[in-house]
C-alpha cells in the first residue's frame, strides 16, 4: 500500500514539474514596430507607426493595441492601432517641444507588450529643419529653387550644404522623380522644369521636394503647384466604346444578348414542354 502511495505522489510531482515546463515555455512573439518622423508642408510633424508581426513569411497587421508617444522623457499621447496597424499622432506648429543638449528632438515610440505578444519600442533624434521651394518664369524658362535651412532655438536659419533633395511630380498613382540634387554652400539647389510633363486639363501640376531618410533631420516635405504641365483631359467620351469604358463596345453587348436569349429560351422551351407533359398525362387518366 505504502508502494504504491510513493508511486502516485511521484507521478503527481512529474506532472506538476512537466505542466510548469509546458507554461514557462510558451515563447511571446516578438513584433516589429516601423517609427518614422516628418514634416510636413504646413509645419505638422507626423510620427507615424505600424505594429506588425512577421509569420510564415507573411506580415501580419497588429490591431487596437496602445502605442505610447513621446518626446524625450515627456509623454506626450496614447494612440491605438487602426485596422492595418497604424497609429500617427499629428504635431502642429507652435506646439513647444523639448531638445536634448545638442539641441536636437528625441521622438520615440513604444508598445508595451500584451499576454502574446513581446514590448516593442522605436527612437529617432532629429534636428529642426525648413525646406522651401520657389517654382518660377523668366523669359519662357521656368525653374525650380529649393533651400534647406536648420533652425536653431530662437528661429533662426542656418543654410544646410551637401545634402541631397528629390523632386518629384504627382502622378496618377505614384510621384515620378524629376530630379535628384545636392544643396549647394548656399543651401540650395536650382535646375530647370522640364516641359514635356502631362497635366490636368488647365495643364495643372503639382512638384513636391522631399528630403528622405535624413540622419540629421528625417524626412521633410514642400509641395507646390503651377500650370507647368501639357494640358490633357482625363475625361471619358461618351460616344467611345472599349473595354476600359463605362461603356461596353456595341458587339459585346449584342453577342451578350444573344446568348442570354439563347439561354432564357431554352429555360422557358423546358418549362413550355413540363407543363404540356403533365396536361397530357392529366388527360390520359382521364381516359
Amino acid at each position: 500500500m505504502q508502494g504504491k502511495f510513493k508511486w502516485v505522489v511521484v507521478l503527481v510531482i512529474f506532472c506538476s514539474i512537466s505542466f510548469d515546463m509546458d507554461v514557462q515555455g510558451i515563447a511571446k512573439i516578438a513584433p516589429i514596430l516601423d517609427f518614422s518622423y516628418q514634416k510636413r508642408n504646413d509645419g505638422n510633424r507626423v510620427l507615424s507607426t505600424r505594429l506588425t508581426v512577421f509569420q510564415n513569411r507573411i506580415t501580419y497587421p497588429i490591431t487596437a493595441q496602445n502605442i505610447l508617444f513621446s518626446i524625450g522623457k515627456d509623454s506626450i499621447a496614447t494612440i491605438r492601432t487602426d485596422n492595418d496597424g497604424y497609429a500617427y499622432l499629428v504635431i502642429q506648429p507652435g506646439a513647444k517641444l523639448a531638445k536634448n543638449k545638442l539641441g536636437a528632438y528625441e521622438f520615440s515610440a513604444s508598445f508595451s507588450g500584451s499576454d502574446t505578444l513581446e514590448p516593442a519600442s522605436g527612437q529617432v533624434t532629429y534636428k529642426d529643419a525648413i525646406l522651401q521651394m520657389k517654382l518660377e518664369e523668366k523669359d519662357s524658362v521656368r525653374t525650380v529653387s529649393i533651400r534647406l535651412a536648420e533652425l536653431n532655438e530662437k528661429g533662426d536659419s542656418t543654410p544646410v550644404a551637401g545634402q541631397k533633395v528629390n523632386t518629384y511630380v504627382q502622378r496618377m498613382l505614384s510621384l515620378l522623380k524629376i530630379s535628384e540634387e545636392t544643396t549647394d554652400d548656399n543651401g540650395m539647389i536650382r535646375f530647370e522644369f522640364p516641359r514635356d510633363l502631362p497635366g490636368e486639363a488647365d495643364g495643372g501640376i503639382v512638384v513636391i521636394a522631399k528630403l528622405e531618410d535624413n540622419e540629421k533631420f528625417g524626412n521633410i516635405e514642400v509641395k507646390d503647384s503651377k500650370e507647368w504641365g501639357i494640358p490633357v483631359d482625363h475625361s471619358i467620351i461618351e460616344a467611345h466604346r472599349a473595354l476600359w469604358t463605362q461603356i461596353a463596345p456595341m458587339w459585346m453587348i449584342i453577342t451578350l444578348s444573344i446568348l442570354l436569349s439563347g439561354v432564357w429560351g431554352h429555360y422557358i422551351y423546358v418549362i413550355v414542354q413540363m407543363v404540356m407533359i403533365k396536361k397530357e398525362a392529366n388527360k390520359a387518366k382521364q381516359k
